[in-house]
């Protein structure tokens, strides 16, 4: 039967969730954020009326870093003003959206030729439609019916490139969005070429819920539930509405644990450390907020909180100075740092989807949900997502961890990658990895070394990095990290990753974590092989301030921003403490190497994060 072939297997955080819920009301430590809806459309107003001086004479958005029209961007304008519209602000820039409307919707229509290029008309049609429900009764009505004749007169399938090759990944998705709205609004009957297209995507659900574009970045499994999430919200009823609604189920409570003490999303993959991410993650739990507002209100003031501190987490970024940052560091667009493009620059199309999906959390949004605990508000707690996704996530009282089993290369390191504590700059200490030979651009030459906070192997001569040993140009790779638990508490969470394969002469590499409310320890061992050092990047700067990096007699020092950061060794009896002198950049900034050298098998190594005093 067609219904056996869209079973998704057990999910495997089932009794978990429950279990955290179960406790969540008396072990929390929670206060509300005091945000409202209105905030989502306070962070996407600024974003678009900063962007009003690269609108053209024609309406299409020329981006100020690279000069020129970039794909998706114009349609992105459209969407990121008309969300606003849409939630009652900016009337004043109906003529501009409108302006961009048209110029989209005859490219769209095939009434006029690019002008630029048009790649990826699959994201057009979602943003459109948004502008289209925004600018009801406030444009000539001759105009807006045209713009409906435009939107409903193409065929999806000569239309969306994605949908004729049967592409996996976030492009039918978004162009499965854009129908949806398009059939809800009557302007087209896209049910069965929606369905054919979601025929091809269930493969792509993972047990936890998460969507699997290439390689397994977070933010195209946030992007993409999104889309999914939002079909049921106007009007998909098809025949995959049974597994959307249990993907997406599954998907968002996955996120709740995988989200940091400080409101931000996993790093991991392309695209990655963009605000677009905490957007997405707010849209998510708005619509999951709604699921269990009449049944389970304490999931539902969970998932309220967590859209809250997502959004929350954009403050600094967005509000707090004379232009909006789009990526987690502040280095000028110009210098393009942790670019993701290289001809074309993203910065001006993901400025706009911040806003737009902002917008759309807007819209989502249900204010009788009173904000409840949530998961990282109590803590104690590790998971692993493997093979796919491959992180262990822990929280314990303020801190939070991730750590890559196995990273990708160009984009992230093995290894732990993120320390985190509530109340910290995220980056003080590492909000993610350091990539050799990075897949993105850099404002200084890209790291020839892969760096996390871990061990270093000596095989013979050679000196391998657990950071390395994913990339096959260092070693063949890992084939297991075996994740066992001793301790789940909101006292203290210790747990062991046993990474196993092709090592550099190791039989397998154990790294021991002890989390609490305190610390963090590592204690990293190695079964038939030598441990030479242990590797911590330490942070020089973020792009507009520099931190004060200090050797103390038995580790490191980092000072940045009202935080300090500490990494000391228990016995640092043999042990050198070298300070590296090379600046190694990742998307968030740039560092240098702190290293513990000498044998660190069975060392304690302590990671604290706090205020700075006075």
């Amino acid at each position: 039967m067609a219904e056996d072939r869209f079973q998704l297997s057990p999910y495997p955080l089932e009794d978990k969730i429950a279990d955290l819920f179960s406790h969540l009301a008396t072990g929390a430590d929670f206060e509300p954020t005091g945000l409202d809806r209105e905030f989502y459309l306070d962070l996407a107003e600024r974003i678009v009326r900063h962007s009003l001086d690269w609108q053209d004479e024609e309406g299409a958005i020329i981006s100020p870093v690279v000069g020129r029209e970039t794909s998706t961007t114009t349609a992105r304008f459209v969407g990121a003003v008309g969300v606003c519209i849409w939630g009652g602000r900016c009337d004043d820039l109906i003529e501009p959206c409108a302006l961009s409307m048209d110029y989209c919707c005859e490219l769209m229509a095939g009434e006029r030729p690019p002008g630029g290029p048009f790649g990826g008309p699959e994201f057009y049609t979602k943003e459109l439609m948004f502008a289209y429900f925004a600018l009801a009764g406030k444009v000539d009505e001759e105009r807006r019916r045209r713009w409906g004749k435009q939107l409903g007169s193409f065929d999806p399938w000569a239309r969306y490139p994605s949908w004729r090759k049967w592409n996996d990944g976030n492009f039918p998705i978004y162009a499965v969005c854009g129908e949806q709205l398009k059939t809800y609004a009557g302007l087209a009957d896209s049910r069965d070429a929606i369905d054919a297209v979601l025929d091809n995507q269930f493969k792509l659900i993972n047990p936890w819920g998460m969507y699997r574009d290439p390689h397994d970045p977070f933010t195209y499994d946030l992007t993409d539930r999104q889309q999914l999430g939002m079909l049921p919200h106007f009007g998909y009823e098809g025949r995959h509405s049974g597994w959307i609604d249990e993907a997406t189920r599954r998907g968002a409570l996955t996120q709740l644990l995988y989200t940091s003490v400080t409101g931000q999303m996993p790093y991991g993959g392309r695209s990655n450390q963009y605000h677009i991410m905490e957007a997405m993650a707010a849209a998510i739990c708005e619509m999951e907020a709604r699921r269990y507002k009449d049944t389970q209100p304490e999931y539902a003031g969970a998932f309220k909180r967590a859209a809250r501190l997502a959004a929350g987490s954009l403050r600094s970024w967005i509000l707090d100075h004379e232009r909006p940052f789009i990526t987690k560091n502040r280095f000028e667009p110009e210098e393009r740092h942790g670019d993701a493009g290289y001809d074309d620059s993203p910065y001006a199309c993901y400025a706009l989807l911040i806003a737009s999906i902002l917008g759309t959390a807007y819209q989502l949004a249900d204010e009788e949900i009173p904000e409840g605990p949530t998961p990282t508000d109590r803590g104690g707690y590790v998971f692993q997502l493997w093979p796919s996704f491959h992180r262990t996530f822990a929280t314990c009282g303020p801190y939070h961890v991730e750590i890559d089993n196995r990273g990708q290369a160009g984009h992230d390191a093995t290894g732990l990658g993120r320390f985190h504590k509530r109340g910290i700059r995220p980056k003080t200490a590492l909000s993610m990895s350091i990539p050799a030979n990075p897949s993105v651009q850099m404002s200084i030459e890209g790291s020839p070394e892969y760096a996390a906070i871990g061990p270093v192997v000596k095989w013979g001569l050679k000196k391998v990095r657990l950071a390395g040993m994913a990339d096959s140009k260092y070693c063949q790779g890992i084939f297991a990290a075996d994740l066992s638990v001793s301790a789940e508490s909101p006292e203290r969470v210790a747990f062991s990753l046993r990474y196993s394969g092709d090592l550099s002469g190791a039989q397998a590499i154990v790294e021991t974590y002890e989390l609490t409310p305190d610390s963090l320890t590592i204690t990293p061992s190695v079964e038939e092989g030598e441990l030479c050092e242990f590797v911590v990047p330490l942070l020089v700067t973020g792009g507009m301030v520099e931190s004060l990096i200090e050797r103390l007699d038995n580790g490191f020092r980092v000072t940045y921003e009202g935080g300090v950061y500490e990494v000391t060794v228990e016995d640092s009896a043999d042990l050198d403490i070298v300070l590296g002198q090379k600046d190694l950049p990742n998307i968030n900034g740039i560092y240098r190497l702190g290293k513990f050298v000498g044998d660190v098998a069975g060392r304690r190594f302590r990671l604290t994060l706090s205020e700075t005093q006075g």
